[in-house]
């Protein structure tokens, strides 16, 4: 590290030696992520597989599942562990118990009728103040009647068409399925059901369920990193299903669509106005 300013020392004959982590310094987040863990894996924790942030304790039938994020934690479990926990936290750090959550990493959290809400008012609102958007309601994002490479040109519609041939969802299922095994310990491998990805491409679905060794002269030149999917199916995690275009629901986040359409993909998707 740098000599700071104020010390009268010879850069050239001393170099300084950091004892005791500083907020700010470039070391900090790493020394308190190793603090953290180990008070987490001594209170009898584990770390999720998946997800690295996410630690689980399982005891005398007692569930509790822990999100950190850098100074940030949530729970969720049973309500008796959870006020357990938090007064081993508060006995080891300063901590603050703020209860039940209302907003977590930008999200707001909202709870209804029995039914928890997530939504990104402010966020959104904030987009659209930085960008001179208007405010008033549409009812599509884009026009369906002008493609998408006359908005934003060729070479953005290239870049674009690349980033979503690449965001496969093969590697999201496989991620979600080690996650529950991580989580939900009542379950091994061999007992989670196949999950279904639902496909509008007949040629799409051909290909995936071929061999890997196929000698299909169209796919062989695909990058072996996207063979993944034939693997999940093959190992039984994955199954594909074929869907007509106007009922796939994740059109809506790749294209332009009528009004129709789009609020019945919108309700497809679990989301509401409120």
């Amino acid at each position: 590290m740098g000599i700071p300013e104020g010390m009268d020392l010879d850069p050239k004959k001393y170099v300084l030696k950091l004892r005791w982590s500083l907020y700010g310094l470039k070391q900090a987040p790493r020394i308190w992520w190793d603090r953290m863990t180990l008070f987490l894996l001594k209170a009898g924790f584990y770390q999720c597989d998946a997800e690295l942030a996410i630690f689980i304790r399982s005891l005398d039938n007692k569930f509790l599942i822990l999100l950190l994020f850098i100074d940030d934690i949530l729970l969720t479990g049973d309500q008796d562990v959870i006020e357990e926990f938090i007064k081993e936290c508060c006995n080891e750090f300063k901590t603050q118990d703020i209860g039940t959550p209302r907003r977590f990493l930008g999200i707001h959290i909202e709870h209804w009728n029995g039914k928890v809400i997530l939504h990104q008012k402010a966020y959104i609102q904030r987009i659209l103040e930085r960008f001179n958007a208007p405010m008033n309601p549409v009812a599509t994002l884009l026009d369906p009647k002008h493609p998408l490479i006359k908005k934003l040109g060729i070479k953005y519609a290239a870049a674009l068409k690349r980033v979503l041939r690449l965001a496969t969802t093969s590697y999201e299922v496989i991620w979600l399925w080690k996650l529950i095994l991580a989580i939900l310990s009542q379950y091994v491998e061999h007992t989670m059901p196949s999950n279904i990805i639902y496909c509008d491409n007949q040629g799409a679905i051909a290909t995936a369920n071929q061999p890997s060794h196929s000698p299909s002269t169209r796919s062989k030149h695909i990058d072996i990193c996207f063979h993944v999917i034939r693997e999940a199916i093959a190992n039984g995690l994955i199954r594909l299903e074929y869907i007509c275009t106007t009922e796939m629901t994740a059109d809506i986040l790749t294209k332009a669509l009528p009004k129709e359409l789009h609020k019945r993909h919108v309700k497809g998707m679990g989301m509401k106005s409120i």
